[in-house]
């Protein structure tokens, strides 16, 4: 997974070591589903991975190859590091594990929704601090204007 801007700074300077060692460790498969490394094929609707074989491009396969994968859409697994504590600076080769993308994602969604209300939280009393500012001044009849912004790492800066 993408490490967050913010989060680069915790990482070790020897990250890319760490990496390799543990993607060696496991064998350069996934820890929880087993899918290897730089595997091409797709997913089944309940999320297993189906690997193509490399001497039959899929766009050799016939119309049958298709029925009951609606949606198919061929991926190439990357393995990622995933830290089982969540905290980038425990870099313990028991806190770590090889994931592929889907496996990191379903191991992570619940610290990231957390994030992610958290984040809405804080704007949200930013923005109730702005209105209870704004009254304020509009009750003393003051013409000044209170920009309040939020932080949002996604937004492009308009040049």
């Amino acid at each position: 997974m993408p490490i967050r801007t913010e989060n680069k700074d915790r990482y070790p300077a020897d990250w890319p070591e760490i990496r390799s060692r543990i993607l060696e460790r496991a064998g350069n498969c996934c820890e929880t589903c087993g899918v290897k490394n730089h595997a091409v094929g797709y997913r089944d609707p309940d999320g297993t991975f189906v690997e193509i074989s490399r001497n039959q491009p899929i766009v050799d396969a016939g119309p049958e190859f298709w029925v009951g994968k609606p949606g198919l859409g061929v991926v190439k697994i990357v393995l990622t590091i995933m830290h089982l504590d969540h905290k980038p600076e425990n870099c313990d080769p028991a806190n770590l594990s090889a994931a592929c993308q889907l496996c990191h994602n379903r191991y992570d969604a619940p610290v990231r929704a957390a994030g992610r209300r958290l984040r809405l939280r804080r704007a949200i009393e930013k923005a109730q601090i702005a209105l209870i500012l704004t009254s304020r001044q509009a009750e003393k009849g003051s013409d000044a204007t209170i920009i309040v912004t939020t932080h949002n790492p996604n937004r492009k800066a308009v040049t």
